[in-house]
């Protein structure tokens, strides 16, 4: 698999209406989603968001599962009528709406995870709606959309560094306003809707929804940037389509007046401060409602950061021969899941308008970037098994194929970077957690994370129980941290390797080609272990660090820096030095021993500074170092309480340093290393010590000791100068 961006963050998404539930709660004005559901049923199979995921009341659990899953990042939306009950510029404010936001913006950071907030998912006020047609008010949504955002940036912006304007907004138009499939439920073409016109409406609320967008912008860079220095930004949802018959052009036409349809609608204007797309001029006239000069001139003025990309699938475009109908909303064209020659676009999956197309997604990304030329989000992704719906839940998280339809998506961003130069940031799943799909009440899961029902407890899916980590591993040369970072490299995980001089790193990179990187340090010294902390800061923050590195046999080495053991600067100095300096990952993992059973329990004279060169005695030392480390480990777990801190011993196995002896399988030690880089286990143990085969264990009961702990750290403090964090 193709690397991904050093940089590259992961994280997951939600929609308030979707999840939170308490819908007549604190304060909260209704939405067009609440009326939308309750007027007549049978639109969204009898669900409603009343309850949801009670995402309201149990803020902090599912706050937990985001830390517990590894999430970077979350992206969840405000519920505009939850913060504005009636939602206009003049409507007071919801001051128990603002605090609900406050809790989870202040929960993401408590727990190391960056909130992204969209400000519009879909929940218009209801109020609006009944004061002026909502969205069909061209004039005045904007500007109450622009207090609304204002209002965010102001109450929220000291935190929020990320901002998504709009959801979909094509959804909005034509789900809305087309087909009415989707609250306000408008329509001349569906005979569930009472009001409407599918010919017209749609493209007014484009139109309104793409003001409302760059008023917002304009807004957040003129009054809110340089003192917040966020960034800003749209999710706009588009297949990529192919030609049914690669042969005829006529079909390539259409496929790429699909897209455009789909895509260029909005993204044209936004991104490039233009018209819409010639094909939709060309085929809509003056139903299509026009740009006025000030409005292109507010267009090119309120320039975003990124392209907020939601893609589920891909499909394949046949051209029409007859004239388009006014109800037209796509281009005049068929939309098809097999080709001329009968072969399907992807594989199915649990909806039958969803196939994998990875292949295909790998070109909608190229497209995307070299059209619009902004860096792109991931903001939404993500498929339900076949059969899903018939499933148990415990049937339903064993889920093989979710897994493979993520691998092979970022697979194919891997790809669009790495091969076709595309600049694309982050990626997020869709979604959390199990939500009322909307029209499709609670049925069909395009999710990562499942929990059916509000009263049920969250179980954990496999696609997420190992997400792509970013994990360091010292002394990964040779034996287990080697074989570990072959097996991490094998999940598809980003692995940087250390070696102590240039010669074994290149050979490491050899034995695991897939690495990506290597970093040259001798830890036995001072310097250059500080200079590998500088150097692994700048690829950016980890998920995983293994202090693997370790010195077993051997002389006294005295090192010339500190004049202490080679061993002792290894197994407990250096990885001193650099839990001082490195960022705090989400995992730290410091490689221990069954020996520290053995080790001198007065834990004294720590560096052989008194005793000396002449009192040392390598089994002894080597004992009492792993004691040390253990130690240490406890005593970092007291102080970083956003990291899950553990010791590991990995087994007494053959290996170049620790001889050839060892009686234990070098893959059960690997195998607990990768249980704790990936965070294969209940994330909110801290301070803990595993042994082979992911065995939970207790060391001696010294290592629980603080007055010990405080010793080691102590010593360390004394000899190098630097103070462990309290984080």
């Amino acid at each position: 698999m193709p690397s991904l961006p050093k940089d590259f963050r992961l994280g997951f998404a939600t929609a308030s209406y979707q999840i939170e539930g308490a819908v007549a709660e604190d304060g909260r004005g209704p939405s067009i989603w609440d009326v939308f559901c309750h007027l007549e049923p049978t639109r969204t199979k009898g669900a409603n968001g009343d309850v949801a995921c009670d995402h309201y009341h149990r803020l902090e659990e599912d706050l937990d599962l985001l830390k517990r899953y590894g999430s970077d990042m979350y992206r969840f939306s405000i519920s505009w009528s939850r913060v504005i009950p009636l939602g206009g510029r003049d409507d007071p404010v919801n001051e128990a709406g603002i605090a609900f936001y406050d809790r989870v913006i202040d929960g993401c950071l408590k727990r190391g995870i960056t909130p992204w907030v969209t400000l519009y998912h879909w929940d218009l006020p209801q109020a609006l709606h009944e004061r002026y047609g909502g969205w069909l008010d061209v004039e005045e949504s904007q500007k109450d959309f622009e207090r609304y955002a204002k209002l965010c940036y102001e109450r929220f912006g000291d935190r929020v560094k990320h901002w998504i304007t709009l959801n979909e907004p094509w959804i909005v138009s034509i789900f809305g306003y087309a087909t009415g499939g989707n609250a306000p439920g408008r329509s001349s073409i569906n005979p569930q809707s009472t009001e409407g016109d599918t010919s017209t409406e749609p493209w007014i609320v484009g139109k309104a929804l793409i003001m409302s967008h760059a008023r917002a912008v304009a807004a957040y860079n003129q009054d809110f940037r340089a003192s917040q220095q966020g960034q800003i930004g749209i999710s706009l949802n588009g297949d990529y389509y192919e030609p049914w018959d690669s042969s005829d052009p006529r079909d390539s036409e259409a496929a790429e007046r699909r897209m455009q349809f789909h895509i260029g609608w909005f993204a044209n204007p936004i991104f490039l401060g233009q018209d819409y797309p010639k094909c939709m001029r060309d085929q809509l006239k003056d139903r299509l409602p026009q740009f006025t000069a000030e409005e292109l001139k507010l267009l090119r003025s309120a320039e975003s950061d990124f392209y907020g990309m939601n893609y589920y699938t891909s499909q394949f475009a046949r051209h029409k021969s007859t004239p388009a109908l006014d109800t037209d909303y796509i281009g005049n064209l068929d939309e098809l899941q097999t080709n001329k020659a009968g072969d399907p676009v992807g594989l199915e999956s649990g909806l039958h308008w969803l196939r994998s197309c990875p292949d295909l997604f790998r070109k909608h990304l190229t497209r995307v970037y070299r059209l619009y030329a902004k860096p792109i989000i991931i903001t939404e992704n993500g498929c339900p098994c076949p059969g899903e719906d018939k499933m148990t839940r415990e049937e339903s998280v064993q889920d093989e194929y979710r897994i493979k339809y993520f691998e092979d998506h970022l697979d194919a961003i891997g790809r669009s970077v790495g091969e076709d130069g595309s600049v694309i940031e982050g990626y997020f799943a869709w979604s959390l957690m199990d939500n009322l799909e909307w029209s499709d009440g609670y049925g069909p899961r395009p999710i990562a994370a499942s929990r059916r029902w509000a009263s049920s407890a969250r179980p954990i899916p496999g696609s997420v129980q190992s997400p792509m980590a970013r994990i360091l591993i010292t002394g990964s040369a040779d034996g287990l941290g080697l074989e570990a970072a072959r097996q991490l490299v094998k999940r598809n995980h980003t692995v940087y390797l250390h070696a102590r001089n240039a010669q074994r790193a290149a050979e490491a990179k050899e034995k695991c080609p897939g690495a990506a990187g290597a970093f040259v340090a001798d830890l036995t010294l001072v310097s250059e272990t500080k200079r590998l902390a500088e150097e692994v800061n700048a690829v950016g923050t980890l998920d995983a660090i293994i202090h693997n590195a370790g010195l077993m046999a051997g002389p006294f080495r005295k090192t010339p820096d500190t004049g202490i053991p080679a061993q002792t600067a290894v197994n407990v100095l250096a990885p001193y030095i650099l839990t001082c300096l490195l960022t705090p990952p989400k995992r730290l993992i410091y490689i221990a021993s069954q020996l520290h059973a053995e080790a001198d329990t007065n834990v004294k004279d720590i560096f052989w500074l008194e005793r000396g060169e002449s009192q040392f005695q390598d089994f002894p030392a080597y004992c009492d170092s792993k004691l040390h480390v253990m130690l240490l480990a406890n005593a970092v777990a007291r102080r970083f309480k956003n990291t899950s801190v553990m010791s590991v011993h990995p087994g007494w196995v053959a290996t170049k340093l620790g001889g050839q002896d060892g009686p234990d399988k070098l893959e059960d030690g690997v195998d607990t290393y990768v249980m704790l880089a990936e965070g294969d286990y209940d994330q909110s143990l801290t301070g803990k010590y595993f042994e082979p085969k992911r065995k939970l264990a207790e060391p001696t009961p010294q290592c629980g000791e603080i007055e010990l702990q405080e010793r080691v750290v102590g010593a360390c403090q004394s000899l190098v100068g630097l103070k462990l964090p309290q984080i």
